[in-house]
């Protein structure tokens, strides 16, 4: 499976690297038909405040995932976002399970 990481506004450390791919990991374990995931991690300011922001974008057969969350820190954002994708994933495979 292929990640595609990009950052927007600060160069990502190793650290949340890993912790960013350990997440994907937890989302390919999910679904066995990932073709790929794209996240776009963002550093933007907001008022006075800097906002991180996680995107995550998941291809699969049929219709593709997205989620976003914004938070101050990226860990939280990516967790957040993970947790929506895979809510988004169960429902995928309750409705297909469904029609069979």
């Amino acid at each position: 499976m292929k990640y595609d990481i990009q950052t927007v506004g600060f160069d990502a450390t190793d650290e949340l690297k890993s912790y960013l791919e350990s997440q994907l990991s937890e989302i390919h374990e999910l679904h066995d038909n990932i073709t790929g995931i794209d996240v776009y991690l963002k550093s933007v300011n907001d008022d006075e405040e800097e906002t991180k922001i996680a995107e995550i974008k998941v291809f699969i057969p049929g219709p593709s995932l997205y989620a976003d969350h914004r938070s101050e820190k990226f860990d939280e954002s990516i967790a957040k976002a993970v947790d929506k994708i895979k809510r988004q994933i169960k429902k995928t495979k309750e409705k297909q399970y469904a029609k069979r």
